[in-house]
């Protein structure tokens, strides 16, 4: 199966297309054919020992040079079929790379430059002389990321419009001096969204729709809409420790988060963003990717979450390696399970997860657990003991469970991590160690 895609050319900021009418069939060697059906006995192997856990349901595929080379499908019981690279998924955050692309379509049409503040177009927003295009591309605006904030759950319920978002956020005291620090900001994204809305004229989707996905010829690409996409209910398999995907108009997601996609669209996506990058010296990557060194391999990578789904989308520029896993799971498991899948397209030993064994711990422990850590000034995590054993949240977050490894140690299924409580002489807990070693102090 070919995902060959027309190239495109980076030229600075410039993205240039070169397209026809759509993908092109590749001949195959047979080290190719064998080297294929090795990759998807192996990706099988790590999709089903993943889904054993409870931590994924959906599809992983690898590419290479434009030519698909392994993929594999789990599903949950919620699926009447099997998952496949057609079936549609909601990306979050991987739509960052979207908006990104956007921009500099826009850049290309000399509509905004990369150093414009915003100022230079979203009239009277708060602090918008100080903030330039390229500090919301980096994340280092200085506004605070819109989950963190107290009244999201009221704006998410309210279906806000582009504008409604853009006035909120510009209410919002910002968290340092922009371009001063780096700090994760869905909140920039939006921003970004509605420069392009002001710049084009038009809604933020239809400019993706005739200036963004042509670009790598997607088809099945666009806005995600929770009600029309029942696939991304929670597997029954795991009822009690994932959150499940409510229908709720997912209107604040815009720029950041909101977009829905294929395993197919994403590999032609990844395909025509190694393309681009001509220059193989070049340390620094397109905007709206991360920016990852991995066994002395240079890599992008953008991984999305929101309830009931999971993506992630790694890109390899010197072998033109793409990985994409989809998931109508949430849980920060996809970016384990793309890690793996790189191993498989590299040729590497990988290490399948083991089956968890949950434990039942004496309701003593649990008390002993349940408090406030600590994870920043401000920023705290809360674990509360409920009727069937821990919860915990993040700061504004909903209370999901932990599954007990053992009287002191928990998995956390959303963010696919483990937590240990360090206790002192008298057998207090004073800190959990999130992941075995970052310590988040008890703080009451």
């Amino acid at each position: 199966m070919s995902i060959v895609q027309p190239r495109l050319v980076l030229a600075g900021l410039v993205l240039v297309g070169l397209w026809g009418c759509g993908p092109s069939p590749q001949s195959s060697t047979a080290a190719d054919t064998e080297y294929a059906g090795d990759a998807n006995k192996r990706l099988q192997e790590l999709a089903k020992a993943f889904a054993a856990n409870g931590d994924f349901s959906g599809v992983v595929a690898i590419a290479k040079n434009g030519v698909l080379v392994g993929h594999a499908a789990v599903a949950g019981p919620d699926r009447t079929a099997l998952p496949d690279l057609d079936t549609s998924f909601h990306i979050a955050s991987v739509s960052k790379t979207f908006t990104a692309a956007a921009i500099r379509a826009l850049i290309s049409d000399g509509k905004i430059a990369m150093d414009d503040s915003i100022a230079d177009h979203l009239v009277d927003f708060p602090s918008g002389e100080s903030i330039t295009i390229r500090h919301l591309l980096d994340h280092q605006s200085g506004i605070p990321d819109y989950w963190s904030l107290g009244d999201v759950g009221a704006v998410m319920a309210s279906a806000p419009s582009t504008l409604d978002l853009v006035r909120w956020l510009g209410d919002q005291p910002l968290a340092f001096q922009p371009g001063s620090q780096d700090a994760y900001s869905n909140s920039g994204y939006a921003i970004l969204a509605a420069v392009i809305e002001s710049a084009a004229r038009q809604p933020y989707h239809n400019f993706l729709d005739e200036r963004v996905y042509p670009l790598a010829d997607l088809q099945n690409t666009s806005a995600f809409n929770n009600d029309a996409d029942a696939q991304g209910q929670v597997p029954d398999f795991a009822p009690r420790m994932s959150r499940p995907s409510p229908a709720y108009d997912p209107a604040i997601l815009i720029g950041a988060g909101s977009l829905k996609s294929t395993g197919n669209d994403l590999l032609r996506w990844c395909d025509a963003f190694l393309s681009d990058y001509l220059d193989a010296s070049t340390p620094k990557f397109l905007h709206g990717w991360g920016v990852r060194q991995e066994k002395g391999r240079r890599r992008a990578q953008q991984t999305g979450r929101n309830s009931g789904y999971s993506a992630h989308l790694r890109a390899y520029p010197d072998t033109h390696t793409c990985v994409v896993v989809l998931s109508n799971l949430e849980s920060e498991a996809v970016a384990a399970i793309g890690a793996a899948a790189a191993g498989i397209a590299f040729g590497e030993t990988v290490t399948l997860p083991k089956r968890r064994q949950v434990v039942n711990v004496p309701e003593d422990a649990l008390r002993t657990i349940a408090g406030r850590y600590m994870i920043a000034p401000g920023e705290y995590l809360e674990v509360k003991n409920g009727p069937n054993g821990l919860l915990l949240r993040g700061t504004h977050g909903p209370f999901l469970p932990l599954e007990p490894l053992g009287s002191d140690r928990y998995f956390y299924r959303q963010l696919h991590t483990s937590l240990t409580a360090e206790r002192d002489d008298s057998g207090r807990v004073v800190a959990l160690l999130w992941g075995g070693n970052w310590r988040l102090e008890r703080s009451n």
